[in-house]
């Protein structure tokens, strides 16, 4: 057999299969650790209900059903141990390099597609979307997907094409809701788009992704009065532009100002050359953004950088395809993103260690007791997670963004502490010190212990448990 011959035939598949091997090597082996943060607890704990509680859930919470409902498929034939569950939205954003060197490579070329490539390699927005157990890989990938597959249908006017747009575009409106509006700004550009042209293809099947995607448009409607009504997301400022610039680039201002000034230089060369197929991918992803950022400045604060994952695909294709019009912008742009990579390599390996988490389950177990009093949410999630079926004492009017609270299970409202009627209980509360102190009738603080994770962040445990005297006497 020849070697050389083989590497050029397969070559688009070695490097399609190089770049997923690397990049679990860089960030996939991450997933073997036993730490998760709320929002992760928040997934896990409803994936132990059936398909029906679970959709009936997910309709008060503010995201659409695919994410929850695939979760529970795939962790019924593989397992809910938390590195399994992981495999999922990893091996969903792998599918990125399959885009990048085949149908990114037939709309545009293989430049495009491997600075497409390398930009995702180095992201800090891949690894958070790759590992973290909520909907941010299906929808950084689904939209992207969506895009591409329009894009291609229209340069080989392949039906099969044309079924993937309709595939992908649904998958994406019901990953996230920043996607349903993407994919809803989408099919209007291409009913429009198809009108003019007279494209029944088109035509027909953005008309098919419309009607299918309806049947959500109630939903997302009452899911956002209620956002109106209670949640943590505050109006956006200059900071947060800032902060989702950095996001996007780096966490280094300096190295931001080199990239944008080298954006723009090709920029304004990709207006020059005529670079074909850039508009749609910019107009959808940053149109998108911008919808949510102004509605959230007038009206309901909506948008956090963290939310830019939802384009971020397509943010990215569009900035392979703007840099590969000059090799000097392109090669000196993915210089200046190593020293950044590097960092976020180091970051990735610091959320990595679960030593903490494995103390306070020891502690926790140790202790007897598997009852809770809850001053935030976010020990609610984290305890009912780790200890399931807990009992879980929470103060009446204690704000929480979770529209149903049964979904952490035996919930107990009180008025106070002092209601609590139990031999002992543990209090988990986030903080960056060991100084918890409470009035609480009839029970002696006898552990107190810092735990410093940096996935879920600084935390305390404190355990209470019932002595004859007023606590402090």
């Amino acid at each position: 057999m020849n070697i050389k011959k083989f590497f050029i035939n397969h070559k688009y598949l070695l490097l399609f299969i190089s770049f997923v091997l690397v990049f679990f090597f860089v960030y996939g082996i991450n997933i073997f650790n036993n730490n998760i943060w709320y929002d992760e607890a928040y997934s896990m704990i409803v994936n132990r209900y059936s398909f029906t509680k679970i959709i009936s859930f997910i309709i008060k919470d503010t995201a659409p059903p695919l994410f929850a409902i695939s979760l529970k498929v795939f962790s019924s034939v593989f397992g809910s141990k938390l590195w399994v569950v992981r495999i999922l939205p990893l091996s969903i954003f792998l599918f990125n390099f399959y885009l990048a060197f085949f149908p990114i490579r037939k709309i545009y070329n293989i430049k495009v597609s491997i600075i497409f490539s390398l930009l995702i390699l180095t992201s800090q927005i891949s690894s958070f979307a790759a590992l973290e157990i909520r909907n941010y890989s299906f929808s950084f990938t689904f939209m992207l997907a969506s895009i591409v597959y329009y894009l291609l249908f229209n340069k080989e006017k392949k039906n099969k094409y044309l079924f993937l747009y309709i595939i992908f575009s649904l998958l994406a409106a019901y990953s996230h809701n920043y996607c349903y509006i993407g994919i809803l700004l989408f099919i209007i550009i291409n009913i429009i788009s198809s009108i003019i042209k007279k494209n029944k293809k088109i035509l027909i099947s953005s008309i098919i992704i419309l009607i299918l995607c309806l049947p959500w448009i109630s939903i997302i409607i009452s899911q956002s009065n209620e956002i109106s009504s209670n949640f943590w997301i505050t109006k956006p400022t200059m900071y947060t532009f800032i902060y989702s610039i950095q996001y996007v680039l780096s966490n280094i201002s300096i190295i931001n100002y080199l990239l944008i000034i080298l954006l723009l230089i090709s920029s304004v060369i990709c207006i020059i050359k005529k670079q074909k197929n850039i508009l749609l991918p910019i107009i959808i992803s940053l149109g998108t953004l911008i919808l949510f950022y102004i509605y959230s400045y007038f009206k309901t604060p909506m948008f956090i950088p963290k939310y830019i994952t939802t384009m971020a695909g397509i943010l990215y294709l569009s900035l392979a395809i703007i840099l590969s019009n000059n090799k000097y912008c392109y090669i000196v742009f993915l210089l200046l993103l190593i020293y950044p990579f590097y960092l976020n390599i180091c970051n990735e390996r610091l959320q990595n260690d679960d030593t903490s988490i494995n103390e306070m389950i020891k502690l926790v177990k140790d202790s007897g007791t598997n009852i809770f009093y809850h001053e935030g949410e976010f020990s609610v999630g984290m305890s009912e997670y780790y200890f399931p079926n807990s009992i879980h004492y929470i103060k009446e009017g204690m704000p929480m963004v979770v529209k149903k609270p049964e979904i952490f299970g035996n919930i107990k409202y009180i008025n106070s502490i002092n209601s609590i009627d139990e031999d002992s209980f543990i209090i988990l509360y986030q903080g960056r010190e060991d100084n918890y102190s409470i009035q609480a009738y009839d029970y002696c603080l006898k552990t107190s212990k810092h735990f410093n994770n940096y996935y879920a962040g600084s935390f305390n445990l404190a355990l209470f448990k019932g002595c004859k005297k007023e606590l402090g006497n």
